[in-house]
């Protein structure tokens, strides 16, 4: 028989589990398990289990977190829920033999991709000491808010991946005990060219001297002359939805703004697919409106290319057009950033928090490999997709694939490998049904295809009108 462990040191590495291996407790055999789980790259779980009428257990079965059935508890079949599960077999099953656990069966193999890397981020490898659970508890009632606590913790460990906990974890400490009150610091403030050129020129050291792709802010003068000196390569573009909302404000008292015209510049706006389209359509609402002499739309199309969607969709957006995911981004930094904050301080503490938002990334990774969205369709490019994208960008693609129902597809010409076709579509608009068409080339010995919408090279995702395409091409 072989000698029974007694634990395992986190720095050893630990021999893959055989039959007669045997433990004194199982405390001790859960250790070793979770152990060759964090190890191997699995999550471990109890997944049966009796004890004797003493208390001691009488057998129990330990096996990868990923085992067991997915169950839908989704109400709308159309939106289901995230799941881990993939009916892993691997397990160890361990019964009481005199006063030892002995191991009788073990299944090694698993049915789904493992990662020693991510192993940490298993929710059975993450705990809360006590020594860190008091220097919580002191910190939150000093007013010291989560993120700089946390962040002292990672500072004292030597870095996010020494702890063996995440920021959630300690979070949901804090609000069991009923001590949270986090506070919130103010922004660095700006106000003229000079000082957006230094607060750029400084993020982009920090930046290691990468300009971003794309930069989008409100219609700030001093901020729009920054960018293009110190980013002179990068798109840039106005909130759209600040200037749509000042439509009211601007030509509210226009004897035709609720009888036509609000309408007229919404689809100049929104439904023109070309430039050479927009042009004549802002032309038209011009002259319908005698509205040639108002300085504020003369403004505004003399900068058309910063605002209008048809003039920027040639861009990777991320599916931004407003600033309300930036502003979201500014709670962020508020927690590192606050109105008395130095250069010098602002390099560090932006250091700190691009640290916060990789560690944020690589939780959310880990969120789209251990869990999946269940398909629901039969289309084999739905499958695809479902491999290749995360899982906040497939429910996005999810989204299209429900609304190919709306999108009745017209060949038009043919002429070689191109097609031509006309996809009349369907929108809901708040209280009305809003018919669009677009244009879609298809290529068929490439199986590209391009669409007029553009909603690919903006968001990086097939819009309901190229996969209605590739369903009648059986793509």
């Amino acid at each position: 028989m072989l000698e029974p462990t007694s634990g395992c040191n986190d720095d050893e590495e630990v021999s893959e589990p055989t039959t007669m291996m045997v433990f004194k407790t199982k405390a001790e055999l859960i250790e070793y398990y979770k152990k060759y789980g964090k190890q191997a790259g699995f999550g471990i779980m109890t997944q049966r289990s009796r004890m004797n009428q003493n208390g001691s257990v009488k057998y129990i079965t330990l096996g990868c977190a990923r085992g067991g059935k997915a169950r839908n508890r989704s109400i709308n079949l159309v939106k289901p829920c995230l799941t881990t599960k993939t009916e892993c077999k691997a397990r160890i099953n361990a019964i009481l033999v005199g006063e030892l656990l002995r191991i009788n069966t073990v299944e090694n193999a698993h049915n789904h991709d493992l990662s020693p890397r991510k192993a940490r981020s298993f929710r059975c490898n993450r705990a809360i000491d006590d020594s860190v659970k008091r220097q919580l508890d002191i910190n939150n009632k000093a007013g010291i808010g989560m993120a700089k606590s946390f962040g002292a913790l990672v500072v004292k460990a030597g870095g996010f991946d020494k702890l063996p906990s995440i920021e959630k974890d300690a979070r949901n400490y804090i609000d069991n005990a009923c001590y949270l009150r986090l506070g919130k610091g103010g922004l660095i403030s700006s106000e003229n060219t000079e000082t957006f050129v230094c607060l750029f020129e400084t993020w982009l050291k920090c930046m290691d001297g990468r300009a971003p792709k794309a930069i989008i802010t409100d219609q700030d003068r001093a901020m729009k002359n920054a960018i293009e000196i110190v980013f002179p390569n990068t798109r840039y573009r106005y909130c759209l939805w600040h200037i749509m909302r000042k439509l009211s404000e601007k030509l509210g008292s226009h004897s035709q703004y609720n009888c036509g015209l609000k309408t007229a510049l919404h689809k100049c706006v929104y439904d023109c697919q070309t430039l050479d389209e927009l042009e004549a359509s802002w032309e038209v609402v011009l002259n319908s409106y005698n509205l040639h002499d108002h300085v504020w739309l003369q403004s505004l199309y003399s900068e058309r290319m910063y605002w209008i969607p048809v003039y920027l969709k040639d861009t990777f957006w991320t599916g931004m057009n407003t600033t309300q995911r930036s502003e979201s981004m500014n709670a962020f930094f508020d927690r590192f950033l606050h109105s008395g904050t130095t250069l010098k301080e602002f390099v560090d503490q932006f250091d700190n928090a691009l640290r916060k938002k990789v560690e944020n990334e690589i939780a959310t990774n880990f969120h789209s490999w251990n869990c999946t969205i269940p398909c629901i369709t039969h289309l084999a490019v739905e499958k695809q997709i479902q491999e290749l994208y995360t899982n906040s960008k497939f429910k996005e693609v999810q989204s299209q694939i429900l609304r190919i129902i709306y999108s009745h597809c017209i060949l038009i010409k043919t002429e070689g490998a191109i097609s031509t076709c006309q996809v009349n579509d369907q929108l809901q608009v708040k209280d009305f049904i809003k018919r669009v068409t677009y244009q879609v080339y298809f290529n068929k010995d490439e199986c590209g295809a391009k669409c007029m919408c553009d909603l690919f090279e903006m968001r990086g995702i097939l819009c309901r009108h190229i996969l209605a395409i590739f369903s009648v091409w059986d793509v």
